[in-house]
């Protein structure tokens, strides 16, 4: 979706945002960082955006211009003052920090250019909030002893929000990229009270968006009213993948049939289904074209291993009949595996 092989930044800067119910100050800087003096501060900033793979959009309930991230956006890619527009962007973020309990922190702004999207060339605008810093040491040399000096600072972990607007698609809101992370721990004051997106109605996010509520189904519908073993929820988890990996489009009739062909599985997944609609079917509708790109990506996060103590990992890629599960007589728990090869 996304490539960052010849991308660079050629613009930079770093803000302090404080929580304002704490009481906290904002310290805004006036001067951009000299990204050739940064060069790490670079590699940073690029290899947190390779993670971003979600894509959001702007919204707003009456004119887009009303969104006030999207305004500011808009004169950055028209070239207006970016430390003017990137000074707004902190004072709209330091808005959005509603909850004593979010930390203040440092706020970078960053313009990309020669990213490739979708095929086509274009520019972006990072955002990235860090308030989960590192401690490290610092040697300090005196005339006849070596001193250390602890000190907070950032670069080892991921920033604890951030996400990449691209220039693309304005009257669509934009195309603003999000990690995975993000998404499932629906971090208000970023998403909503900050940034104000939505998911975009296409094919990358209605596949993503249908195989999630699958394991949602299995999890929290399914595994309340069946008793299902970790093998079993994993065989519906995994025929779910393949129907996905091995199709081109999805119909919403075929995937019953083919992955809740069980009588039990296929009743209850009519009622979460319709206890959902709102939420899965008006946002997938019963049919749409399959991204690939979608499914490799929440195709990841899904653990298919089954722990047995500490003695045994079993993974499990295969169908629900290869395996038998039971109790010998000395009351010990027992998996039965069936196979054709042995590697």
């Amino acid at each position: 979706m996304i490539n960052l092989k010849d991308a660079y930044i050629s613009h930079i800067i770093v803000h302090r945002v404080g929580n304002k119910i704490r009481g906290e100050k904002n310290f805004h800087s006036n001067k951009e960082l000299k990204i050739s003096e940064n060069d790490t501060l670079a590699s940073y900033v690029i290899n947190n955006v390779k993670k971003l793979n979600v894509d959001n959009c702007f919204y707003s309930d009456g004119k887009l211009q009303n969104n006030s991230v999207f305004s500011i956006c808009d004169e950055i890619f028209e070239d207006e003052n970016f430390i003017k527009a990137s000074v707004s962007l902190a004072q709209q973020l330091y808005q959005s920090m509603r909850y004593s309990s979010i930390k203040g922190g440092n706020f970078i702004v960053a313009i990309l250019e020669h990213i490739i999207f979708d095929g086509k060339f274009t520019k972006g605008i990072g955002l990235f909030k860090i308030d989960d810093f590192d401690i490290f040491y610092r040697v300090v040399e005196g005339k006849s002893s070596i001193g250390i000096v602890e000190e907070e600072g950032f670069g080892y972990k991921s920033p604890n929000e951030q996400c990449l607007i691209l220039n693309l698609d304005f009257k669509g809101g934009y195309h603003v990229l999000m990690p995975e992370k993000s998404v499932q721990t629906q971090k208000t004051y970023w998403n909503d009270d900050f940034l104000s997106i939505r998911p975009r109605d296409d094919d990358y996010n209605r596949t993503r968006t249908f195989i999630s509520s699958i394991q949602d189904f299995v999890e929290k519908d399914l595994g309340k009213h069946i008793a299902l073993d970790k093998v079993e929820k994993l065989s519906i988890i995994n025929d779910t993948i393949n129907y996905f990996e091995n199709h081109d489009s999805f119909s919403l009739n075929t995937f019953k049939d083919s992955v809740m062909a069980n009588s039990t599985y296929h009743e209850m997944f009519e009622e979460y289904l319709e206890s959902n609609s709102t939420e899965i079917m008006e946002s997938n509708g019963e049919s749409f074209v399959i991204s690939k790109a979608a499914v490799k990506s929440v195709g990841k996060k899904f653990k298919r291993v089954v722990k047995l103590d500490k003695n045994f990992h079993v993974y499990i890629h295969a169908d629900r009949s290869l395996f038998e599960k039971g109790i010998d007589e000395n009351g010990r728990k027992y998996y039965k595996l069936f196979y054709d090869h042995e590697e």
